[in-house]
């Protein structure tokens, strides 16, 4: 929800009483994200950087250019491409280093479906009792990501992500980029 929330004056529109403790710290950490950048986002450049029926990737920069967010949302995995991804950036300073950095986060193995039969020992089937049960014990966590780079070469060549989760095994270095889902990017100047 933040990664929508924060570009505008939407909030997170949800009743914390039936989050979990989990959920609420994780809130609790965004909006103090947002507070302590909160004057760099309200004065800052929008850009669409990309929308299609796949998904739709926008940037947040900085009028100072020592902060700019970027957020990747998925609509539905688009076929094929969604392994290796790259997403152009915009503005930044040219001679500026900037470190990238993204929270990673853990899945439910329900979220798989049939899938999770790649990464479990045994058969689980999708919508069981079984997957129920261990999706409560048992989440996939992303792969870390983290870069320190030039602005003249997140301008020129972009941000170049992860191998996305394709079905086909699991290192545990993945991102998992699922239908409905959004990532976010955070670059800053070092």
């Amino acid at each position: 929800r933040f990664s929508t929330a924060y570009m505008g004056a939407f909030g997170y529109e949800i009743d914390l009483r039936d989050e979990s403790k989990k959920s609420k710290r994780i809130i609790e950490k965004e909006i103090k994200f947002y507070k302590e950048n909160r004057d760099k986002i309200i004065d800052a450049d929008y850009y669409r950087i990309r929308n299609n029926p796949y998904n739709c990737v926008c940037e947040v920069l900085s009028k100072d250019k020592s902060l700019c967010l970027i957020t990747d949302k998925n609509y539905v995995v688009e076929p094929i491409k969604s392994s290796y991804s790259n997403i152009p950036i915009k503005g930044l300073e040219e001679d500026a280093r900037y470190e990238v950095t993204y929270e990673n986060e853990e899945y439910p193995l329900e979220k798989f479906g049939v899938q999770v039969n790649f990464v479990s020992p045994i058969h689980i089937k999708d919508g069981s009792l079984l997957q129920k049960i261990a999706s409560k014990f048992v989440h996939l966590k992303e792969g870390e990501f983290s870069a320190v780079s030039t602005g003249s070469i997140l301008n020129g060549a972009g941000l170049n992500l992860n191998e996305g989760f394709n079905g086909a095994g699991i290192t545990f270095k993945e991102r998992f980029h699922l239908d409905f889902t959004s990532k976010f990017y955070i670059i800053r100047k070092i």
